[in-house]
C-alpha cells in the first residue's frame, strides 16, 4: 500500500444531507461553496455569533466565577437532560454492558469531529479517559466556554451513568484550551477513586488533572486539520473505538 495522501474530497461526500441534487452550497452572499467549505464556513460564523454573545454576558454579568457558573451549570442542565430523556446510544456506539460516566467520552469524541474539531481519543477506559484536539473554532470566545463546554460533556456522561448500571464515576476537566493560547485542547477524566483530588465547583473545570504524567503528546508536525470524516486515511469515516461508523451526511445525527 502506497503512504501517499491524496487530499482529494470524493465527489459524493455529502451525500444524503439533503445536497445530493446540488455541486455546490450557495451562500447569502451568492458565492458557491463545496460541501465541505460549507461546513467550516458555517461553524466559524457559529464561533463569531458566540464571541459576540461572549462579549454580551460579560457586560450583564461582569464578575469571571458567577458569569462561568451560570454559563456551566447551564450547559450541565441541558446536556444532562438530554442525555437522560433523549438517549442516542447505538448513535455513539454505546454498548449496553458499559457502566460508570466513562462512555460520556464516546459522546464528546463524535460531537467533536462532528463540530470540525479535529484530534485523536487517547486514552478510554474505566479509570481515565483523555482526547486531545488540533482545531477548534470557538477559541475566539473566551475560556469561560472552555469550561462550559467541559460541563456539557460532564453533563451527558452522568446522564449515561444514570441510564445504566452503576459503574466509575469520572470528573471531566479540560487541562488544555486553544481559547487559552495552547497548542491543543486536551479534556481528561479521571475516577476520583484511582485519582483522588480535593472536590471543587461545576466551573473550576480547569486542570491540571492528577494523571498528568500519562498525558500523550502530538506535535505540531502530526497535528491534522480536517475531521475523520474529510480525510482519505479514514476513508472519509468518523469510526471510534466501538465501531460506531457515520460519514458527512449524517455524522451530525
Amino acid at each position: 500500500m502506497t503512504k501517499k495522501i491524496n487530499e482529494r474530497i470524493p465527489a459524493d461526500s455529502g451525500n444524503g444531507a439533503a445536497f445530493t441534487q446540488y455541486n455546490a452550497v450557495q451562500s447569502p452572499w451568492n458565492k458557491l461553496m463545496s460541501y465541505q467549505d460549507a461546513l467550516h464556513y458555517a461553524s466559524r460564523f457559529e464561533a463569531v455569533l458566540s464571541a459576540a454573545v461572549a462579549q454580551a454576558y460579560r457586560i450583564i454579568i461582569p464578575d469571571y466565577a458567577t458569569r462561568a457558573s451560570e454559563m456551566c451549570k447551564e450547559a450541565y442542565g441541558r446536556l444532562y437532560g438530554t442525555g437522560l430523556y433523549y438517549p442516542n446510544d447505538d448513535g455513539f456506539g454505546i454498548h449496553p454492558f458499559m457502566c460508570g460516566s466513562y462512555p460520556g467520552a464516546l459522546i464528546g469524541d463524535k460531537g467533536d469531529d462532528a463540530l470540525l474539531m479535529c484530534g485523536r481519543c487517547q486514552d478510554f477506559g474505566t479509570y481515565r479517559c483523555e482526547k486531545e484536539l488540533d482545531v477548534c473554532d470557538w477559541d475566539i470566545c473566551g475560556s469561560e466556554l472552555c469550561r462550559a463546554t467541559t460541563m456539557s460533556l460532564q453533563g451527558q456522561a452522568d446522564a449515561t451513568e444514570t441510564r445504566h448500571r452503576k459503574g466509575k464515576k469520572l470528573d471531566y476537566m479540560m487541562v488544555e484550551a486553544k481559547g487559552c493560547g495552547d497548542r491543543h485542547c486536551r479534556i481528561i477524566a479521571e475516577s476520583r477513586e484511582k485519582y483522588p483530588a480535593p472536590e471543587h465547583e461545576l466551573w473550576q473545570s480547569f486542570g491540571p488533572a492528577v494523571s498528568d504524567d500519562y498525558k500523550k503528546y502530538t506535535e505540531e508536525e502530526d497535528c491534522v486539520e480536517e475531521p475523520m470524516m474529510f480525510r482519505e486515511e479514514c476513508n472519509y469515516h468518523f469510526v471510534n473505538g466501538t465501531n460506531n461508523e457515520t460519514d458527512s451526511s449524517n455524522q451530525m445525527v
